[in-house]
């Protein structure tokens, strides 16, 4: 996985699950690498874990303590993870919650943080990096889903397929000229 050398990457979601998993990978294949997830301490406590799987001593690890729902929250720490990782090579939005019960009974409140982290915080962090990778006229951006995300599960909602709908939503994001 040579191409992940000296990569830089921001991983939303990436204090735990799909998300941290992709960061573990990213660090161990060599790239500099930044989480954003919501809850300090589980950043803290995800990035020990990340940094142990460093390929080089040389690498960045870091996290960013930011709700990817709250749009200026993510517009306002764009500017200093670009900074610190020296430009932007990937974006993986891993971001994404769920909530188990039947589809009538899960509360309002609920459904408007799933739509409010799954899709829009997808929205929001390409939305803040995009700028960068126009710049630089290169970059990826992976909007990444469970198998849930394709198929669902019974009793289990969430994750609820926003970031496979992403496909329609951003089918161009890649035009960097």
């Amino acid at each position: 996985m040579d191409w992940y050398l000296n990569k830089k990457v921001v991983i939303t979601g990436g204090s735990s699950g799909i998300g941290k998993a992709a960061a573990i990978l990213c660090a161990r294949f060599g790239a500099n690498v930044c989480i954003l997830s919501r809850d300090e301490s589980r950043c803290k406590a995800a990035l020990g874990e990340i940094q142990q799987h460093a390929k080089k001593q040389d690498q960045t690890i870091f996290y960013c303590a930011v709700d990817v729902s709250k749009r200026e929250q993510v517009r306002k720490n764009t500017p200093e993870i670009v900074k610190r990782l020296g430009g932007i090579d990937l974006l993986l939005n891993c971001a994404g919650i769920s909530w188990p019960g039947y589809f009538h009974t899960i509360p309002d409140d609920v459904w408007d943080s799933i739509i409010q982290i799954d899709y829009m915080g997808t929205v929001n962090t390409v939305r803040s990096f995009l700028p960068y990778f126009k710049e630089q006229k290169h970059g990826s951006i992976a909007n990444i889903s469970s198998a849930l995300g394709y198929m669902g599960l019974f009793g289990i909602r969430g994750v609820f397929s926003g970031k496979v709908r992403d496909r329609r939503v951003f089918p161009n994001v890649s035009g960097w000229t």
